[in-house]
């Protein structure tokens, strides 16, 4: 069983060490189980993973034990709220524009190699290649740039550009 922190005021909730803060979206989520637990004025609770304590906002009201049914409705609520968040980061990668992060990347490439360029230097064909290959590649066939997403191994990547090989 897990344990299991949650800090009302703070609108967090803290799972085997791991905390989610409900912000945005996630805030009428969360709001919606403290409600729906009768914990509105309650600050804290704590479970180390078999029993655990309610801290209440009124001193007197000390030993509150929380049931099993309650601490599964916080974990649930943590366990709805990750996926959210994953969900989250998959669709704003996605929705970045490609045709711009290409870009990113390609004045990154050319600022590594502008110290080929320096008045002290002369380039090699093939150091003054390259630079041009990247200056000229927005224009080429081998510009599709594309945001893509591996669900596998939960990472984006920026795929359709075929980049010239440094020499």
């Amino acid at each position: 069983m897990p344990t299991l922190t949650v800090v009302f005021d703070d609108k967090v909730i803290i799972k085997d060490g791991v905390a989610l803060h409900f912000e945005g979206d996630g805030t009428a989520d969360f709001d919606a189980v403290v409600t729906a637990q009768g914990h509105t004025a309650k600050w804290a609770i704590q479970w180390d993973g078999t029993t655990g304590s309610i801290e209440d906002a009124d001193p007197t009201n000390d030993h509150i034990l929380p049931t099993q049914a309650q601490i599964d409705a916080y974990i649930a609520a943590f366990d709805a709220e990750k996926e959210r968040l994953k969900q989250k980061e998959k669709t704003d990668y996605l929705a970045l524009d490609a045709d711009a992060e290409a870009r990113i990347v390609r004045d990154g490439k050319l600022a590594e190699t502008d110290w080929w360029a320096m008045a002290d230097r002369t380039m090699t064909a093939e150091q003054t290649a390259y630079r041009q290959a990247l200056r000229d590649l927005p224009a080429s066939a081998d510009w599709n740039p594309t945001m893509s997403w591996d669900d596998d191994t939960w990472t984006g990547s920026l795929t359709g550009v075929t980049w010239p090989t440094k020499p």
